[in-house]
């Protein structure tokens, strides 16, 4: 009986000292911490400085009409990421808080420098999600860029990531790069990581004062400006909007877009991309590697110009050769930039020949850079229609008069 009740004794015991245990141990409130919703990182005489875009609660939480900016923008410099992140510590008030990240925006001079290392720090650390975007500013400091208020959404990492997001769904000019895709591909051999760039469009006042967004025109807003192609992990140039497009139909990213084709002198046809698909293909028969891109296209007429007569079968053929030879200059005016000027292979194309032939790539791949500026490239292109519209004929031509 003793011995009964001293066991139930040392149980209770043992319960009483798991108590302080349970819990969150590392929680925090909600009220002690300062949400960051985007962050910037720019190049120092010294280091780096970090620009952490956070929502102001006050700002955001009112029902009445704002008197407040949104968000603020807090900065520090430090040797390394963590050093001047942790700087901001002198600044807020509250905890700066990673979790809810959309956008990370790499100043030009830091992307052309190298971004290899800051994936390091957002990967191995467990306050950072990999569902936020990435970006690089072009002839702006990523801290402009975060300083920036914008009219149709109050939070401006909210407007840029839904932007982005949209953008490489519906124009194919941009690429919505999360970061866990961004760090497969710098970790890839044979291919090149693309980063979209964003710049201010200078149209009047600065908009970084909320008095400003009361006004319908006239200020200055934030705008995606093509690609931003890398060589390893540092910069290497920038693709224009066409040369954009041209590598996403290459490297199959296209998933919608409008390609205008001229049928005629007087006649001209809006193409709604409805999908892209693309196979490449390599070749290394006698030690020189080729390769082969095919590209199909389904498409809708979603507009017309003149009086082509977009029923006709013989028309038809006319339109799917006009758009096939249209994105077949696109493809080529991407190619002749990144195998030129630019050096880098942001296609894959050497994962192709990788999957081709793996011996001849052992061989080859220290010195990929070389044989990717002199291989011949061959592009593709079928085009189906597949919708004419709700109408087979204008509403209204101008012939009547």
């Amino acid at each position: 009986m003793r011995g009964s009740v001293l066991k139930r004794g040392l149980c209770l015991l043992i319960i009483l000292a798991c108590l302080p245990l349970a819990g969150c141990w590392s929680s925090h409130e909600v009220n002690t911490l300062a949400i960051c919703s985007a962050l910037g990182i720019d190049k120092t005489a010294d280091g780096y400085l970090v620009t952490e875009q956070v929502i102001n609660p006050k700002a955001v939480a009112s029902t009445k009409a704002m008197n407040q900016a949104p968000v603020v923008v807090y900065d520090g410099a430090g040797e390394s990421i963590d050093g001047a992140i942790n700087y901001l510590l002198l600044k807020a008030s509250r905890l700066i808080y990673n979790t809810h990240l959309r956008m990370v925006v790499f100043g030009e001079d830091v992307a052309r420098e190298g971004i290899g290392e800051f994936f390091n720090y957002f990967m191995r650390s467990y306050e950072y999600r990999t569902d936020f975007f990435c970006a690089v500013a072009k002839g702006s400091s990523a801290k402009d860029i975060l300083c920036t208020l914008t009219p149709l959404e109050s939070i401006p990492a909210v407007e840029l990531f839904t932007m982005l997001k949209r953008s490489s769904e519906e124009i194919g000019v941009t690429r919505a790069m999360k970061v866990i895709d961004l760090v497969n591909s710098l970790s890839s051999e044979g291919v090149n990581p693309v980063l979209t760039g964003v710049e201010i469009s200078r149209e009047g006042e600065k908009s970084n004062d909320i008095d400003v967004l009361k006004l319908s025109e006239n200020f200055e807003k934030l705008k995606f400006c093509g690609l931003a192609a890398f060589k390893g992990d540092r910069l290497a140039g920038w693709l224009t909007e066409e040369e954009s497009k041209g590598y996403g139909y290459i490297a199959g990213k296209i998933k919608g877009s409008l390609e205008i084709v001229r049928c005629g002198e007087k006649s001209e046809i809006n193409c709604n991309i409805l999908s892209s698909k693309a196979k490449i293909k390599a070749d290394t028969a006698g030690g020189k590697p080729s390769v082969a891109v095919e590209i199909a296209v389904k498409y809708a007429v979603s507009g017309t110009k003149g009086g082509f007569d977009i029923t006709e079968k013989q028309n038809i053929k006319r339109m799917n050769r006009a758009l096939e030879n249209k994105i077949k200059r696109i493809c080529a005016a991407a190619l002749s930039k990144a195998q030129g000027k630019l050096q880098t292979d942001i296609f894959g194309f050497g994962e192709a020949v990788h999957r081709k032939d793996p011996s001849y790539w052992n061989a080859v791949k220290d010195d990929w850079e070389g044989v990717y500026r002199s291989m011949p490239v061959r592009v593709g292109v079928k085009a189906e229609l597949v919708s004419i519209g709700e109408i087979t004929k204008p509403v209204y031509s101008s012939k009547k008069g």
